[in-house]
């Protein structure tokens, strides 16, 4: 398609005054590709310098090549807004139907961070990051992130371990309090999340005998004995004698 080809017709003057003629092949270019980026062409005629509506709708009669890159364009931004609208539709959503924005790129970034030893308030709080609440949301309506979320707060107890013996190594006698406060904080973070490997043994101990307790009978009452029943005619005399002498 030329340019004497677009405009040698004579198609009377069009908008503001210019002749048909007088628009050259990049305006009917611009509107093609305006119109392919999904613009209404009520859009990009009111823009100084583009064509009046009407005289498109002429152009497109007079060059119908014209006319097929509008159609082309029209049909590919009818596409794009079709698959976004399926997209949406099949877009998992949490129990109150509420759409849920959860990637499994934002899920491993989180999870990355968590293991590192940072909050979920400090990740929540970074520009871009999704809500404290809209992360508590995704663990209990996606299985496997709250899978990956569980094993990262287990990896973050071996980064806490490591920082506390950071923050004792770098004490000194100005700070030794705020930093004894950090480091009881941190160690009891690290036992919480871990307690079979960073509890520290007096717990262990003391949970170990009350479960032996219960399982010898002693917990609640005195140590147990065994009775032993035996018909009385089956009894000799020398029994209840040794037996009233106490002798086994």
């Amino acid at each position: 398609m030329d340019d004497a080809g677009w405009g040698g017709a004579p198609a009377g003057p069009g908008a503001r005054g210019l002749p048909a003629s007088g628009y050259p092949h990049e305006v009917r270019a611009e509107i093609v590709r305006r119109a392919a980026a999904g613009e209404s062409l009520r859009a990009i005629c009111a823009d100084e310098g583009m064509p009046h509506r009407t005289l498109i709708r002429r152009w497109v009669r007079q060059w119908p090549e014209f006319g097929r890159e509008l159609a082309a364009a029209a049909k590919a931004v009818r596409l794009r807004r079709r698959r976004a609208d399926l997209a949406r539709a099949m877009a998992p959503k949490d129990f109150r139907g509420r759409l849920i924005t959860y990637t499994p790129a934002i899920g491993a970034e989180i999870c990355r961070r968590l293991s590192e030893g940072e909050t979920l308030i400090a990740i929540c709080r970074g520009e871009g990051a999704p809500k404290y609440a809209t992360v508590l949301r995704w663990l209990r309506v996606l299985p496997e992130f709250a899978d990956a979320y569980a094993e990262a707060r287990q990896l973050a107890a071996d980064y806490l371990f490591d920082e506390a013996r950071e923050v004792a190594l770098a004490s000194r006698p100005a700070t030794v309090w705020v930093d004894r406060l950090k480091f009881d904080v941190i160690r009891w973070q690290a036992a919480r999340i871990a307690p079979r490997k960073y509890a520290e043994k007096v717990l262990n101990t003391e949970e170990i005998a009350t479960l032996r307790a219960i399982r010898e009978g002693r917990e609640n009452g005195p140590a147990p004995f065994t009775v032993i029943l035996k018909r009385y005619s089956e009894v000799t005399e020398e029994e209840l004698r040794r037996s009233d002498e106490g002798e086994p």
